[in-house]
């Protein structure tokens, strides 16, 4: 089975922790701009409004959704659950169990979710914590120093520095599910990563190819197409490939030539079919 992603966008809430302050969300979304879209504070970036808010991130928050296997995804040996940017400190509840904690708003996180899924009636919650909190607290305890202008503490957070205040940004200390949320479901194995190198020497092209997959040891093919959809470079093997363009076509600056895009497609074999692309 070929690894398919159903983006969860729709049903999302978000309250201050601890209170019964529902309130509709778009994810992805923040806090601020949920709280500004539904005019329950006005705009951070007016004069100095950004400083009267900064109460708003003592706070915890949390998000939620329900949500049901959608009928395209039934039947999958695995499923998980994938958030492409969460930022920044918290942890992530499926059906009431903990799938982990959160702590690095520069990476994806995801988490395996085959055994908790429900074919109806599943409910997601994200809880989030205090940046400013966090910041103060890991600050008392190492007192490094960064930014002049920047908040005390920001050094330890894996957060957008400029949230905490720049030379030219003001103090927006924001949280949320800023990048999509999704359910993906792949069969027993599925491709992870596929990292690609380009070699140019004497009017070739070599592409060397490092693909992760997990499952069990990956048997790959990858295929180069050129701009014109025809194949011009296969290779068969393991988790190093190489492929070799003997006359690729040039990419231009506007205005001296063209700019021609070419097509790499990289499949996970299991025997004769394709698991994964």
């Amino acid at each position: 089975m070929k690894q398919q992603h159903w983006p969860l966008t729709e049903g999302w809430q978000l309250r201050t922790a601890g209170r019964d302050d529902w309130q509709d969300a778009c994810v992805p979304g923040t806090v601020y701009t949920t709280l500004y879209e539904n005019g329950r504070i006005p705009d951070p970036y007016w004069r100095d409004n950004a400083e009267a808010l900064l109460p708003l991130m003592e706070q915890d928050y949390e998000y939620r959704t329900r949500f049901d296997l959608p009928p395209e995804l039934d039947g999958a040996a695995r499923y998980f659950l994938r958030f492409e940017g969460i930022d920044t400190l918290g942890e992530v509840f499926l059906n009431g169990q903990s799938l982990g904690r959160v702590c690095n708003m520069h990476r994806t996180w995801e988490f395996a979710v085959t055994g908790l899924l429900r074919a109806a009636g599943n409910t997601l919650t994200v809880r989030l914590g205090s940046p400013l909190r966090y910041i103060r607290a890991a600050f008392a305890r190492s007192p490094v120093r960064g930014a002049e202008d920047a908040m005390d503490g920001f050094v330890h957070l894996r957060k957008a520095h400029c949230m905490f205040g720049w030379d030219w940004g003001a103090h927006l200390p924001d949280a949320g599910l800023f990048r999509p949320v999704v359910l993906a479901a792949a069969g027993p194995a599925r491709l992870t990563d596929v990292q690609l190198r380009q070699q140019h020497q004497n009017g070739r092209v070599t592409l060397a190819l490092a693909v992760a997959a997990d499952g069990g040891a990956p048997l790959c093919r990858a295929t180069l197409y050129d701009p014109d959809g025809a194949a011009v470079a296969q290779a068969q093997g393991g988790a190093a490939l190489t492929l070799a363009v003997p006359d690729p076509r040039l990419w231009w600056p506007n205005g001296l030539g063209g700019q021609p895009l070419y097509r790499l497609r990289v499949e996970l074999l299991d025997g004769g079919s394709v698991d994964d692309v």
